[in-house]
Formats: C-alpha cells, structure tokens, sequence
C-alpha cells in the first residue's frame, strides 16, 4: 500500500509525497520507501517538502520503519539540494 501525504492551502493542493512501506534484506528491518515527492513551483521555499516528508517517516515509524530509502534522478539537482539540506 501507498500512504499519500497532501500539503494544501485553501483547497489547492500545494505538494504531495508518496511512500511505501518496504523491507530490506541487508538490513533485515523494516523501511520506507519514497516513491515520490513533489511541491509545486510557486510553493517551494516554503518547507513544505520537508513537512510532508517528515509527516511520511513518522506515519512508517508508527508501522516499524527504521531507515528511509530515496532516490534522486542525477539530472534533479533541486531534489538533491533539497534531500542533502533535511538530511545533512
């Protein structure tokens, strides 16, 4: 099952993150798996993404994740920037 986390403001959906729940062999545990995340243009800068990714790790942790997995496409430099600034 995918758990979809929705920022909005008004009724007008301003982000979303997509996790999974999936588990890990090397680590033999329990992890979350973020499928995707995504705030529109005019509403970054705003902490936003790191709010729903934040809201996304607690709702797995409640279900026994211990680590979050994430992957960023080389050509997304924002999204790297972003993941380097929450998780430094």
């Amino acid at each position: 099952l995918i758990d979809v986390v929705i920022a909005e403001e008004e009724g007008v959906v301003l982000g979303a993150c997509l996790g999974l729940l999936t588990y890990s062999t090397y680590r033999a545990a329990r992890g979350l798996y973020v499928v995707d995340l995504f705030i529109v243009p005019e509403a970054r800068g705003r902490q936003i993404g790191e709010r729903l990714l934040r809201e996304t790790a607690r709702r797995a942790a409640k279900k026994g994740a211990g680590f979050i997995k994430l992957e960023v496409d080389e050509t997304n430099t924002g999204a790297a920037r972003f993941y380097d600034l929450v998780y430094d």
